[in-house]
């Protein structure tokens, strides 16, 4: 018996010949592959390319200069108006202070001594001083030196000033911030956005001149003739790349730069290595 062209629909061939199968199997592929196509059809689509129109670069309404802030951010077709906190502390908000003097107690913003609990804390004290919001990547502090106690602290502790004015540029974010600070005691250390910011302007209640500072670990202070409690306002930016910066594929931690290792006490280096 001849077996059917490979045209046909009958799949049952009393004689199996070479032919046949091939038909057959033709056949069979030719059906799973529709039944796929029409599932994948059915199927809810999980990831889809869509082209982001690229907002323009922030402004502000207003110029930016030491003493006095922007009426708003200007983002697109939105506003962001400058902070009007008043010169006392808001429900829940703490009042910035000097850490105590010298190396004698561990505070948190000069220093840190790991420990093993590792459970949730009780209760998560949190008070947004930055608008855009920054939550929850709030720079309290930074910590770049293991010390041989096993401690965490700043390496380079030298406070260097920053520069305060200019206008936004291009590849930035602009970010309102506003604290309670308790000046007179020396340098307060301030929150901040990111590692590299830009301090445009600021503001005071009572009125009163300040200076920004910056140790070697990327950590903000802010320091003032006058004592006493005071409302600041400050106008800071940060790169955009720092919140959703591609990183490369070939990029590796082997590839950062000696002068930017801080060098591990001898006791941990075996330890670290296996890690």
């Amino acid at each position: 018996m001849e077996p059917p062209a490979c045209g046909g629909y009958n799949l049952v061939v009393p004689v199996m010949g070479r032919q046949a199968v091939a038909c057959g199997r033709g056949m069979v592929a030719a059906v799973l592959l529709a039944t796929a196509a029409v599932a994948l059809a059915d199927a809810p689509v999980v990831h889809e390319y869509v082209r982001v129109r690229r907002e323009a670069a922030p402004a502000t309404i207003g110029e930016p200069r030491e003493g006095r802030n922007p009426q708003a951010i200007r983002r697109g077709d939105r506003l962001l108006p400058a902070p009007v906190d008043p010169p006392q502390p808001t429900p829940g908000e703490k009042t910035l202070r000097a850490p105590p003097p010298g190396d004698t107690a561990l505070d948190r913003m000069t220093a840190f001594r790991p420990d093993r609990q590792t459970g949730p804390e009780s209760t998560l004290s949190y008070h947004t001083v930055f608008n855009p919001s920054v939550v929850p990547f709030k720079r309290g502090q930074a910590l770049d030196l293991v010390r041989p106690d096993g401690s965490l602290g700043i390496a380079d502790r030298a406070q260097r000033p920053v520069a305060v004015g200019g206008a936004p540029r291009e590849g930035g974010e602009l970010f309102f911030g506003s604290v309670m600070v308790e000046m007179g005691a020396g340098p307060v250390p301030l929150p901040s956005v990111a590692p590299e910011v830009r301090i445009l302007s600021y503001e005071t209640e009572p009125r009163t001149a300040v200076q920004f500072f910056r140790d070697g670990a990327d950590n903000y202070w802010v320091q003032a003739k006058r004592g006493g409690a005071v409302r600041l306002k400050w106008l800071s930016e940060a790169p955009s790349a720092y919140f959703s910066g591609q990183v490369a594929d070939n990029v590796y931690l082997y590839d950062v730069a000696p002068a930017w290792l801080r060098p591990l006490p001898p006791a941990f280096r075996p330890r670290a290595a296996r890690v």
